[in-house]
């Protein structure tokens, strides 16, 4: 084999890496996205659910208040 030879088949090994890594960062960053969706969609959901609880714990006290006054 002569040198260019060597060289022609260095290139072309590193153009194969080169794009075997930008498909696999492209797949990692898709992951990433949806993952990020996720959490947000959870975080949104612990949020909604915490204002709930909220609401529970105001109407408790209410009713509380109401009988307390009765007695």
């Amino acid at each position: 084999m002569d040198l260019i030879e060597v060289l022609n088949l260095i290139i072309i090994a590193v153009i194969v890496m080169a794009i075997f890594t930008t498909f696999l960062l492209v797949f990692a960053l898709r992951f990433a996205k949806s993952s990020n969706k996720r959490t947000n969609e959870l975080m949104a959901m612990r949020k909604e659910n915490l204002e709930i609880q909220k609401e529970i714990l105001s109407e408790i006290k209410k009713l509380r208040r109401t009988s307390n006054y009765k007695d």
